[in-house]
Order: C-alpha cells, then sequence, then structure tokens
C-alpha cells in the first residue's frame, strides 16, 4: 500500500502535470510493473489485486515504452550496491564500509534465489503480454551497448519534429531537471 500511495502522489504531482504541460516526456527507473514483478510474482500476491490498485494509483497514467534491463539473478545480486559505489559509506563494524541505507531497507536484496528468480519470471511474462511496448535487454552485456540500444528504441518513438537525431542529444543542456520534489507540481521534470 506504501508503494501505492507514493505512486499515486507521483503520478498526480509530477507525471501528470509534466505531461498536460506538452512536449515533454517523464523517465522512471521502476513503476508499476516493478510492483506486479515483485509483489506479485515475487511475493506471490494476488496479481488481479496488485492489477487493480496499481490502476487506481496510476489514475489513467500508463508508460509508452519499458525497458527491460534483464539478467539472471545470480548476476543482479552480485550487482547489489554498485550503483552507490560513488556515494558516501559509511563504516561497518568490520572496518569496511556499508550501504547507507537503513536496517531492514534491503529486504528485496535479502530475498531467496527462488524469490529473485520468480520476479525476473513475473518481468518476462509481462514484456511477452505486451512487446509493442516493451524492450528486453540483455543486461549482461556492456553498458555502452545497452545505453545505445536504449537510445536507439527511444528515437523511434519521439514525435518526428523531435529536435535530437540518433547518435544521442546534440545539446549541453541536460536532458533532466534534477530539480524535483515530488510535493510539488511546480518542480516536475522538464
Amino acid at each position: 500500500f506504501l508503494f501505492e500511495a507514493a505512486r499515486a502522489e507521483l503520478a498526480a504531482k509530477v507525471i501528470k502535470p509534466t505531461l498536460d504541460g506538452g512536449n515533454s516526456l517523464v523517465i522512471a527507473d521502476r513503476f508499476a510493473d516493478s510492483t506486479v514483478a515483485y509483489q506479485g510474482y515475487g511475493r506471490r500476491l494476488d496479481l488481479e489485486a496488485v492489477d487493480r490498485l496499481n490502476k487506481m494509483a496510476m489514475d489513467g497514467t500508463a508508460p509508452d515504452l519499458t525497458f527491460l534491463l534483464d539478467c539472471p539473478p545470480e548476476e543482479g545480486l552480485k550487482r547489489v550496491g554498485t550503483a552507490q559505489k560513488g556515494l558516501p559509506l559509511e563504516p561497518s563494524d568490520s572496518g569496511g564500509a556499508k550501504r547507507l541505507d537503513q536496517k531492514g531497507t534491503r529486504r528485496f536484496e535479502e530475498e531467496s534465489l527462488d524469490f529473485h528468480r520468480r520476479v525476473r519470471a513475473g518481468y518476462r511474462i509481462l514484456a511477452e503480454q505486451e512487446p509493442d511496448r516493451w524492450h528486453v535487454l540483455d543486461a549482461t552485456r556492456p553498458s555502452e551497448e545497452i545505453s545505445e540500444s536504449v537510445w536507439e528504441r527511444v528515437v523511434q518513438i519521439l514525435p518526428e519534429d523531435a529536435d535530437v537525431n540518433s547518435s544521442g542529444p546534440q545539446s549541453d543542456e541536460p536532458l533532466w531537471s534534477t530539480k524535483v520534489d515530488p510535493h510539488s507540481a511546480e518542480d516536475s521534470p522538464q
């Protein structure tokens, strides 16, 4: 319910106002499909109930394009924490460093390998159900190749008059605004 409440707030205060402003796009690293995969398939909650809650929270918003960076769970679990490498670390009792997340907030990473296999299978089922929306990429490939594949697919769905070419953005301006406050529609991503 907390995931859905956060999603409802994001949809109402950020996504809808941004899209209603026109000439904008919203990029999210996770959305409703993650809840289906993790809660429905991983935790084995009722898929119809998860779907109903997602639809209520999304309030008519839905992604046009979804990327699945697919890799075996064993590989994904080895990567846990790599995104935090650039962040300051807190010393651990063993003298090394540990992630800054609070105790109890890494519950997904601490789940069994079978749980992660169910999550992956769930994502793959979702991708098979909507092949026009989903773009499945082999996440074991080098990040540069993955990035190129993502950009190639994004360019295909942008409006014809979008000011980009197939090699990526041609401006020094960022593709997004880092001033995102989910509590204020005025600070919506650009």
